[in-house]
């Protein structure tokens, strides 16, 4: 625009030559006689401001000459050298000026797919629950499941249990699997306080925790409500690893590093069940077509919420760090673990040529059939601490304790009970108020009549179990002197194990941590090693 060209050549003069200025005349003139070869005594001087306008045109024209050539030029330079090219354009803007984009892109979506009225989160909640029910009573159906039997049953069937499944078989059961190295329980570790960090309840909490973690996460995203299908979690880059603009990636390469390798660009962490909505979605156990095999519905509608809602954010990053691929690690505990490791999953079947996916979980549920969970072992790390009931839970694998304990003939043992507490009484009483013979006979005839003959009525048919937990299986056992990790086969879970801490095996801090903790002492014989980080102290 040859007006706004004009304009722009008079202000800059005028501030640039300034009219009250003598000795601009001066330099002006001499600048002139310079130009034409020629003396001012020969040659009437220019105006300062004409020279000066001359000046700025010459200038803008060399100007827009280099401009007209600029994409040439950009092509041209790119042929030559990609790499310092891109380096060039990556350090112009900073990893910081990066993540803050990457915090408004996840701020948009989080927005975007969240914008919903009061009436449509009802609405979510009371089809969860009729999908809940319906998958319960199809698990259900026609098993003659008599729930008033379960209690006087689970106290015997656990006695018998724990008669079994003692010491000396977890380490008959083991004996031909491999050690878990040392190494890895100090990595695993670091996963299970990032996991142990996302129930905390609120964006605050979390953003100390990474704090006290490591100086090296940036927290990009926290969700920390759930709905059915939506599990909370929080998604943190990893500005040490970004900023090593020289990293190659290769296309397809799966590595095996964990997280404390530092190797990867973003972590995604998953809570586990907490609230619940995140009841609903354990609920929804049903197999649900996948692939060639099936997954667990619930779980798997968790980890597709986690990519459809966080794609849009990682290919921001992906692009803007000019990465060919962008590694992701994705950790959890119990239901997160399960989200995390279908997302990863998912992000490996829709996105493998621009996102490397991997997932560590602890207490993983039974997620995958037996075909797809081998298929995950490169990729999918599961920690199982002892007899942790829930990645052992599917629906057939419940169904098949409840008829086992339903089935199981206790009278015997209850006889034994009697009997000892008959003797504990004489203890207290020096003569018998009721014969002991006497008494264990009636009871004997009552057991006769009412009671052995139900075990007889229960189905001997077992359903087989359709899901097992994902990927590579780490097994941290108690093996009657200390604890003892093994890698398993994922099939090794595909029964409950009834133990007195089958429910205390899941926790973090009784569970995981403690496993973790006592495992590594006892490997390097020093009982008063801790681990780096303070999980325990965590406001969760």
């Amino acid at each position: 625009n040859n007006n706004a060209l004009d304009e722009g050549i008079k202000f800059l003069t005028e501030k640039l030559f300034p009219p009250n200025r003598k000795d601009n005349h001066d330099n002006l003139s001499k600048m002139n006689t310079i130009q034409d070869g020629s003396s001012p005594k020969n040659k009437n001087p220019q105006q300062p401001n004409d020279i000066a306008s001359n000046f700025l045109m010459d200038s803008f024209k060399g100007l827009l000459t280099l401009l007209e050539d600029g994409d040439d030029r950009k092509d041209r330079l790119e042929d030559e050298d990609k790499n310092t090219v891109g380096n060039k354009q990556h350090s112009s803007r900073s990893i910081e000026t990066i993540l803050e984009e990457a915090k408004l892109v996840s701020q948009m979506a989080h927005e975007k797919q969240t914008n919903r009225s009061i009436k449509d989160i009802l609405e979510l909640f009371t089809n969860s629950f009729d999908q809940a029910r319906e998958t319960i009573k199809k698990q259900l159906d026609d098993k003659n499941i008599q729930f008033d039997k379960l209690p006087l049953s689970f106290l015997y069937y656990l006695e018998k249990e724990d008669e079994l499944k003692n010491p000396s078989w977890k380490r008959r059961a083991h004996r031909y699997y491999r050690e878990v190295e040392l190494e890895t329980a100090y990595e695993l570790h670091n996963s299970l306080y990032l996991s142990h960090l996302s129930y905390a309840d609120t964006a605050e909490d979390i953003q100390k925790g990474i704090e006290d973690f490591t100086d090296d996460l940036e927290l990009l995203h926290v969700q920390t409500e759930g709905l059915p299908g939506e599990p909370a979690h929080f998604v943190a880059a990893n500005r040490q690893q970004i900023k090593d603009n020289d990293r190659q990636q290769c296309p397809g390469k799966s590595s095996d590093e964990d997280i404390n390798s530092r190797n990867y660009d973003v972590v995604v962490v998953v809570r586990g069940t907490k609230e619940i909505g995140d009841v609903l979605t354990d609920a929804l156990l049903d197999g649900a077509t996948y692939k060639s095999g099936s997954a667990h519905s619930g779980v798997f509608q968790g980890g597709k919420y986690i990519v459809d809602k966080h794609i849009e954010l990682l290919e921001h990053l992906r692009q803007n760090l000019e990465r060919q691929k962008l590694r992701v690690v994705l950790v959890g505990h119990s239901l997160g673990a399960g989200a995390a490791s279908v997302a990863a999953t998912l992000f490996r079947e829709h996105y493998h040529d621009t996102i490397e996916a991997k997932a560590v979980g602890f207490g993983c549920p039974a997620i995958f059939s037996s075909e797809l969970s081998e298929s995950t072992k490169d990729y999918i790390t599961t920690v199982i601490v002892d007899s942790d009931v829930v990645p052992r839970s599917s629906g057939p694998t419940l169904v098949n304790i409840m008829l086992d304990m339903m089935s199981y003939d206790w009278t015997d043992r209850a006889i034994e009970d009697v009997k000892q507490l008959l003797d504990f009484i004489k203890t207290l009483v020096p003569f018998d108020i009721v014969p002991k013979e006497q008494i264990l006979n009636f009871l004997d005839a009552h057991l006769d009549k009412y009671d052995r003959p139900f075990f007889e009525t229960v189905t001997k048919e077992r359903p087989l179990p359709d899901l097992s937990p994902p990927g590579t299986c780490i097994h941290l056992f108690r093996d009657g002197v200390g604890w003892s990790g093994k890698y398993t086969p994922c099939g090794f879970f595909d029964e409950v194990d009834v133990t007195r801490t089958m429910l205390f095996d899941h926790l973090i801090p009784e569970g995981y941590h403690r496993a973790l903790l006592d495992f590594v002492r006892d490997q390097i014989s020093d009982l008063s090693f801790d681990f780096d980080h303070d999980l325990l102290g965590l406001p969760v």
